[in-house]
């Protein structure tokens, strides 16, 4: 099922934003240093809106959670305010997430659709709602590109996590009946794995892990806790495992399992890029390996 040229290309402006996101460069205009995400991003708001897939209540949720997630940074005002923010910066973020916030109509992907015989029927959307949300997080809150730690260190210290992760999730899952081998190559990988990742693991770490589990550590080491980072770790994908309830106790169930190894690489590393390799390498095996979504 393929969306129209103008819904395609405001889905093409949301991915490179993201990606952007990651751009150290900035661009002068005047007295003005503008990010490359900015432009790239309110050409996909632009395009969105003429193309229907944005209205203005979305538009006006997502201005709230740029505003949010902006001033939220600045880390300024008494604590209460503080603290009121951030919970409505979280609140927000996991409606949008959630597709609960109306004035968003995400496009259709894929109907309905059997991988493999005994798989049951898959639907997929791109999420523009979720996308944003995962951008606007990326770029104001989360421990990225300025980590202490470089990209080469991060992959050493993250690969035994990812290796770890891939395996204790995929054997939960073949032990639950959830999924067997499988192993296939449609021509649909290269959509489903770049909207995957994109608008789901970036969104998902971001505010699992980026504000979630970060935010957490903190006020526990704040108060001199021990175990700061494994409470949190922990803490952060019960949470992530909640989120996923509504495909039952069994998806819930790997939905933990897996959070764990998102968050021990977040822990890991410091950044969140990890969390979102980790992420979606444990995505990409199920797909290309394993009966997707799961068995009928």
């Amino acid at each position: 099922m393929l969306p129209s040229a103008s819904v395609l290309i405001t889905y093409a402006f949301l991915a490179l934003a993201i990606l952007a996101a990651w751009c150290p460069c900035q661009i002068r205009r005047r007295a003005l240093l503008i990010r490359p995400w900015v432009p790239l991003y309110a050409a996909a708001l632009l395009s969105a809106l003429l193309s229907g897939v944005l209205h203005g209540l979305g538009l006006a949720a997502v201005g709230a959670l740029a505003w949010l997630a902006y001033t939220d940074a600045q880390g300024s005002g008494p604590l209460a305010l503080r603290i009121a923010r951030g919970i409505a910066l979280v609140v927000l973020s996991a409606a949008l997430a959630a597709h609960i916030v109306p004035g968003v109509d995400n496009a259709l992907l894929l109907r309905e659709h059997r991988f493999s015989p005994d798989a049951a029927p898959y639907t997929q959307y791109a999420n523009f709602d979720k996308g944003s949300m995962g951008l606007l997080l990326l770029v104001f809150c989360c421990a990225q590109g300025n980590a202490s730690i470089g990209w080469r260190a991060a992959v050493v210290k993250v690969l035994p996590v990812l290796a770890g992760t891939c395996a204790v999730v995929i054997t939960a899952a073949l032990l639950l009946g959830y999924t067997r081998l499988d192993v296939k190559l449609p021509s649909y990988t290269p959509v489903f794995l770049a909207v995957n990742l994109l608008f789901t693991c970036v969104a998902e770490e971001a505010l699992f892990r980026g504000i979630l589990q970060q935010r957490l550590t903190a006020a526990l080491r704040a108060r001199a806790l021990p175990w700061a980072g494994s409470i949190s770790v922990l803490c952060s994908a019960l949470v992530f495992g909640a989120a996923h309830a509504g495909g039952g106790w069994g998806y819930a169930l790997l939905a933990t399992l897996a959070g764990v190894g998102y968050g021990l690489a977040y822990h890991r590393s410091g950044r969140i890029e990890a969390a979102i390799l980790v992420h979606f390498s444990v995505n990409a095996t199920h797909f290309i390996g394993f009966t997707y979504p799961r068995l009928a």
